[in-house]
């Protein structure tokens, strides 16, 4: 859904095909980081799930305790094949008895059909949301409080009429607000009286910072809910019964040793993307990208990155010929 967005946007920006908005990727690196910012994400999509089923039925297909999601919060959640690979990385937002699952628009075709597949006898409803827009919002608060009431804390969702507002885990302050095309417009005046309107980069240069990871076409199908941190970042159950890939994820965390975690880096390219591979001096493989984006700093890329735990020290790593390094992490990652 990109074309409510245009609108809204800074003449000079752009969509691309996956829904992301192109723009000045150094400036907006810089406002990002060190401002109070919003970032219009087309690139993402939202699926509806409705139905005296529907909770059942989600608690069935995803990694994370979705009966016990309260009526008005939110969690990460994994979709995987029954290998334990993510087919899709879910924000989950409960609305009473109906849910919204926020995922990479280029995934929709998809994850979407492979969903219903397994409705089969079930009183469930999934459909794509295409009248929802998502915001990414960085230390904007006194907006939101005047617009909202209060700020959601924890895994709260504060509502407003066709609106939801949530809270990211970060340290600076990231808020995520999905919206009807009027309600958002209805909003846009007041949050960007102070703050500078970003592109997808920015916004996934701050999901980097915060340890945040995502699925893209990329890399489905390639990560484990664990590697990605996902267990650092309550979006795994070990508790509840079976849904695809339970086994394998849960033999993980009972029987196995992680040899692989996520990882925040920096790369000396601004030619990166998800999927890219991390090698070594001899060109071994050590991991992956999951998510990247231009960096403050001139020439270079923060990065998400699934590596080896006993590589992490290796200082021969690198994508295509560009080298790799680690930065400080959003959170404590357990070396096993």
């Amino acid at each position: 859904m990109t074309q409510p967005w245009l609108p809204l946007l800074p003449a000079a920006a752009q969509i691309n095909e996956q829904g992301a908005v192109i723009a000045d990727t150094a400036t907006d690196a810089k406002a990002a980081t060190t401002q109070a910012s919003l970032a219009p994400l087309p690139s993402q999509a939202v699926i509806r799930v409705t139905g005296a089923d529907a909770a059942e039925f989600l608690h069935s297909q995803l990694s994370n305790d979705i009966r016990g999601l309260g009526e008005a919060e939110t969690c990460l959640a994994a979709y995987c094949n029954p290998k334990g690979r993510m087919l899709a990385l879910f924000r989950v937002v409960r609305d009473g008895d109906d849910f919204l699952l926020l995922l990479e628009r280029e995934l929709m075709a998809t994850v979407l059909p492979r969903l219903k597949m397994f409705v089969l006898r079930a009183k469930v409803t999934l459909s794509e949301e295409t009248e929802m827009l998502a915001l990414g919002i960085a230390r904007t608060e006194a907006p939101l409080k005047a617009l909202f009431g209060d700020l959601p804390q924890g895994k709260g969702v504060v509502r407003d009429t066709n609106a939801y507002l949530l809270r990211l885990p970060s340290a600076e302050r990231l808020y995520l607000l999905l919206a009807k095309p009027a309600e958002m417009s209805r909003y846009w005046p007041s949050l960007t009286a102070d703050a500078a309107v970003v592109g997808t980069a920015a916004w996934r240069l701050l999901m980097i910072r915060a340890g945040l990871p995502d699925v893209f076409g990329a890399t489905q199908e390639s990560l484990i809910p664990q590697t990605v941190n996902l267990d650092l970042l309550d979006g795994i159950n070990f508790k509840k019964g079976c849904y695809p890939g339970q086994e394998i994820v849960a033999r993980m965390h009972y029987l196995g040793k992680l040899k692989r975690r996520m990882y925040r880096v920096r790369v000396a390219s601004q030619e990166i993307a998800a999927g890219g591979e991390v090698r070594d001096a001899k060109d071994a493989l050590v991991g992956e990208l999951v998510l990247a984006a231009p960096s403050d700093e001139d020439g270079c890329s923060e990065a998400l990155a699934v590596l080896r735990i006993d590589r992490l020290e290796d200082p021969n790593l690198h994508v295509g010929k560009a080298p790799v390094g680690l930065l400080t992490q959003a959170y404590e990652i357990p070396q096993e």
